[in-house]
């Protein structure tokens, strides 16, 4: 894990961003809920074989 400490190239920032950890949040079971969840399949390849 790596955590920033410097940012590069702020004169194209969009000014909203900074404010995305301030907002309210929800994981993906408190948004959906157990039951819709529960139907979701992956269908994405492994990468290996």
């Amino acid at each position: 894990r790596v955590i920033p400490t410097q940012q590069f190239g702020t004169e194209s920032r969009l000014g909203w961003v900074v404010g995305v950890a301030n907002l309210p949040s929800q994981t993906t079971l408190q948004n959906y809920g157990p039951d819709k969840l529960g139907g979701v399949v992956s269908n994405q390849h492994p990468d290996h074989d």
